[in-house]
């Protein structure tokens, strides 16, 4: 059982935190050219709902997964 096995219970409970992406203009923000920074930010920053809103933004769990495969740098953590 992983912190992830609880997402199915709260689909499109979440949006993604603004303060992870603070410098950008969210109401003018395309998600999905952004992704990768996007998906950086809440490897690096995120909690538990920024994952949940995440996934509900990009094809869940599996399409979170290679998204994380396009992003250039990462930390060994992440």
């Amino acid at each position: 059982m992983t912190i992830f096995d609880e997402y199915d219970s709260h689909k499109g409970e979440y949006a993604i935190s603004p303060s992870l992406l603070w410098e950008y203009d969210l109401s003018h923000f395309d998600w999905w050219n952004s992704r990768k920074v996007v998906v950086q930010r809440i490897l690096e920053r995120g909690w538990l709902k920024d994952f949940f809103a995440a996934f509900d933004l990009y094809g869940g769990i599996s399409g979170f997964r290679e998204i994380i495969k396009e992003v250039p740098r990462l930390s060994p953590r992440e």
